[in-house]
């Protein structure tokens, strides 16, 4: 398939839930066309009800932040990444108990993105099992 790099590391990750890339769904925690990065977490606030509604509509019972922005709009704040990262987080979304549990973003780039995801995936089987 034509998947870019990142694709291709977030699929051999979701392998070890014995899942593909095809088989789950992706969204933007951040609905709005900005020019200017430097809005983008202003945006994203504003965008929460948005994404929640989309995460019931799409009747969502696991999300996977993929790194530290959408992860702060879906938990709130906290000091370091690495404190949240891999943890198991319930958020209740109009009535819905909703799991969240944050990786490190997949890029190729990130020194984190594959090899420390590995064992957040374990996490996650074991979520999905459960």
């Amino acid at each position: 398939n034509n998947l870019l790099p990142t694709g291709k590391v977030l699929n051999k990750l979701l392998n070890i839930i014995n899942l593909n890339i095809d088989q789950i769904t992706f969204t933007e925690a951040c609905k709005c066309h900005i020019l200017d990065r430097k809005l983008l977490k202003e945006c994203s606030k504003k965008c929460l009800k948005y994404l929640e509604n989309q995460i019931l509509l799409l009747d969502t019972k696991i999300v996977i932040p993929l790194g530290e922005h959408p992860t702060r709009i879906l938990i709130g704040d906290f000091k370091k990444y690495s404190d949240v990262v891999g943890k198991i987080f319930h958020k209740n979304i109009l009535g819905q108990d909703i799991i969240i549990i944050p990786i490190y973003h997949p890029s190729p780039v990130n020194p984190k993105g594959y090899k420390n995801n590995v064992e957040i995936f374990e996490i996650i089987k074991k979520a999905i099992e459960f």
